[in-house]
């Protein structure tokens, strides 16, 4: 009788088994090995590892959806984490942007540099001007804000050019010089105008010399019988271009001098004036004050006396006032000035 021993037995029995498991899996096993075409195994399981290899990806990009970040939130507030979060605010009309729009320009009195363009400097928003008359350069700023014509047309920055004549209204913004409006003037087509002082009056040649305020040059004309005359108080006459009188002078286009068409007389040293309107600037410290005359629209700059004005702390910019003041041939002193109106700010402190 054989015998036969059960361990060799598991141990072959084991063999055999994990051999057959091992050729199941191999596409080279000997199963395959007797059609002798190994690489068609190959061929169909390369569809299937392609197959798994796009499931693997697509479960990656699911995880990287839109939905991702609530997912992120919620695990950042389950753990006290605080995470930067961007918030985009609707654009309003009563709330503009602090950077990007500066607002409205505030209500200041203004003043004209009329001069020669000396560089303009397009990136930091700045004109040099060399004013009419000499003294020193003035730099002059300016932003979307202001308002450039050249030649009666609205224009940008790239209209004002090196060497133009210009005339800008100027205010003071944050302790500079700041342009509200830029007048570039290349032609003249209409009747040329200057303002001034007079200095001498020769009456037999009837010849006016005057400083003109703008440029502080001399300007000489002749009055004739079709020259007009103006003054506010009554009647003008020849009598009137005293030294130190404030006039206005109108020429003939494209020239300042010659014979003028019409002289208006503005002020007349020793005269008293009457001034109505709102005040635009006070300086309390050295007694100026300025006021929108209602009947011509100009701005006076008046000086006053503090003891002189009773209600001299009621004196704001706002307050619609009226003043009498005497003309001395530099400026206009005040005698006295009676409140019409007060300012916005102060009727609702007292109220």
């Amino acid at each position: 009788m054989q015998t036969i021993d059960p361990l060799a037995a598991s141990n072959s029995k084991g063999r055999v088994s994990h051999s057959l498991r091992f050729d199941c899996l191999s596409p080279f096993s000997q199963a395959g090995a007797g059609d002798g075409q190994p690489e068609d195994k190959m061929n169909r399981l390369f569809p299937a590892l392609a197959l798994l290899l796009l499931s693997v990806l697509m479960a990656q990009a699911q995880n990287t959806q839109p939905g991702a970040p609530a997912a992120v939130e919620t695990q950042a507030a389950a753990t006290g984490q605080n995470l930067p979060r961007t918030e985009i605010v609707p654009e309003t009309a009563a709330s503009p942007d602090p950077i990007l729009d500066p607002g409205l320009l505030p209500s200041k009195p203004m003043s004209l540099i009329g001069g020669t363009v000396k560089k303009v400097d397009a990136v930091r928003y700045r004109v040099v001007i060399q004013p009419f008359g000499g003294g020193p350069e003035a730099s002059v700023r300016f932003d979307d804000r202001s308002h450039i014509y050249r030649d009666g047309a609205a224009a940008t920055v790239l209209g004002i050019h090196r060497g133009d004549r210009v005339y800008v209204d100027t205010m003071t913004l944050e302790h500079k010089v700041f342009a509200r409006t830029i007048r570039v003037e290349t032609t003249t087509t209409g009747p040329v105008e200057a303002h001034g002082q007079v200095v001498r009056f020769d009456p037999s040649n009837q010849v006016v010399q005057m400083r003109e305020s703008l440029t502080s040059e001399m300007i000489s004309f002749t009055i004739s019988n079709r020259t007009a005359l103006h003054k506010k108080n009554g009647v003008a006459t020849t009598a009137d271009l005293v030294p130190g009188a404030l006039i206005e002078a109108v020429f003939a286009p494209g020239r300042k001098g010659g014979i003028a068409d019409d002289v208006n007389i503005l002020a007349v040293p020793g005269s008293s004036y009457v001034f109505v309107g709102r005040i635009t600037n006070v300086d309390m410290r050295q007694g100026l004050l300025a006021i929108e005359n209602e009947s011509d629209h100009r701005n006076y700059e008046l000086r006053y006396n503090a003891a002189l004005v009773p209600e001299h702390d009621r004196l704001r910019v706002g307050a619609k006032v009226t003043a009498h003041a005497n003309f001395d041939g530099k400026s206009y002193l005040v005698d006295s000035i009676s409140i019409l109106e007060l300012a916005p700010d102060n009727t609702k402190a007292e109220r």
